[in-house]
């Protein structure tokens, strides 16, 4: 496994148009600062960032001033769980670049952590990167779908990209999301009979229930987990319990580098007699993230799955130091309460003219909205203030 940053994969992309980003977290000061800058500097000024709703919110508080709707354009996604996957996908007229990261569009996603990435390519030396780019742009037109379509015109030219309409079949990589459907209902279908699993991700349920629910897809096969000491949200106690996790692998650091900073990868490996399958993005274990598809209230996950040689995807979990102590610590998720709030917010740019838009919980009489002292006019529709 080599040791890259995304950062210094993007300053090297040239020729691209278009940058469509996904993140949970949005540090807007660093995107603004280091990766807008980056694409800025490649000409590449059509730019359009999906962000968690409620994360947002909490990062817009955090700025005085913004770049939003000037230099990039922000989509809120809101829904029930988190908004999760995290993906930066360079559209060109005849090429295109896929990254699919575990990292946010934060300081600790892009430099302090230890994060998980790769890249697809499709250009006229690369033609079998098109399936899993259209699968990518697929993807972000559904994701426009369920936002406020505040970009359409760049979606617009998105669809008539030349390659769009092109297929090509590619068995050995998916590009998965549960837009539609669970993440652990699409691995079933396709990795048939494994004889071990192994798992490499910080966050389970408290409950264990998305280990339950891949052993009881996958019964009687043995899990390996690889958990970083102090820094994982697992249930040890409940873990206990498991039959079928046959082994914990704790570690400390990684064997090719100091650092012990958080690891925030998320990697799956389904080994079968042989071959092996190896899952990674944005899912964690846990029930909103490989269970449940956002409509029945979980997350919005995006994950690459790739299928190889049986030991092919060894270097994945070969990198963990792992310890020789006995004893070893974890936490359990904590859940933040729900904001209490009355009202939440998004916004966008409509030609030269900004709109906000507030959106309340419970419905009140006489809503004032003051502006500078100055009262604003809206109008109600749909639970919304525009």
């Amino acid at each position: 496994m080599e040791d890259f940053k995304i950062f210094e994969q993007l300053e090297k992309c040239k020729d691209y148009d278009i940058a469509l980003m996904t993140t949970f977290n949005f540090d807007i000061n660093f995107f603004e600062r280091s990766i807008l800058n980056i694409l800025y500097n490649n000409n590449i000024k059509k730019v359009s960032v999906f962000s968690d709703s409620k994360e947002l919110n909490k990062s817009i508080t955090e700025v005085t001033h913004t770049s939003i709707g000037k230099k990039y354009m922000i989509n809120p996604i809101e829904i029930k769980g988190a908004f999760h996957p995290k993906l930066i996908l360079l559209l060109g007229q005849n090429k295109a670049k896929l990254f699919i990261t575990s990292a946010n569009l934060t300081v600790n996603g892009y430099y302090i952590n230890n994060e998980i990435f790769n890249i697809f390519e499709y250009n006229a030396n690369n033609l079998e990167g098109l399936k899993v780019i259209n699968n990518a742009i697929a993807f972000f037109l559904e994701l426009n779908e369920l936002s406020y379509k505040q970009d359409e015109s760049l979606f617009d030219e998105i669809r008539r990209l030349v390659y769009f309409n092109k297929s090509m079949q590619n068995n050995e990589i998916y590009l998965l999301n549960n837009l539609n459907e669970s993440i652990l209902s699409q691995l079933k279908e396709i990795i048939k009979k494994p004889q071990r699993i192994e798992i490499a991700v910080p966050y389970y349920d408290n409950n264990l229930s998305a280990l339950d629910s891949i052993h009881k897809e996958y019964a009687d096969v043995p899990v390996t987990l690889y958990l970083q000491n102090k820094k994982c949200k697992f249930n040890k106690e409940k873990s206990k319990l498991k039959s079928y996790i046959k082994e914990i692998k704790v570690f400390e650091g990684f064997n090719d580098r100091e650092s012990t900073s958080f690891y925030h990868g998320k990697v799956y490996r389904f080994i079968t007699e042989k071959e092996s399958y190896i899952i990674y993005g944005s899912a964690n274990c846990t029930e909103s993230a490989l269970i449940k598809t956002f409509r029945d209230n979980g997350n919005i996950e995006c994950d690459i799955l790739e299928k190889g040689k049986k030991e092919e995807f060894d270097y994945f979990f070969d990198n963990f130091k792992i310890s020789e102590k006995n004893e070893w610590t974890c936490d359990l998720i904590k859940y933040n309460l729900e904001n209490k709030n009355n009202f939440y917010f998004k916004y966008g740019i409509l030609d030269v003219e900004l709109k906000l838009y507030f959106g309340y919980i419970e419905e009140k009489q006489k809503l004032k909205i003051i502006y500078n002292n100055k009262e604003l006019k809206y109008v109600c529709q749909n639970n919304m203030l525009e």
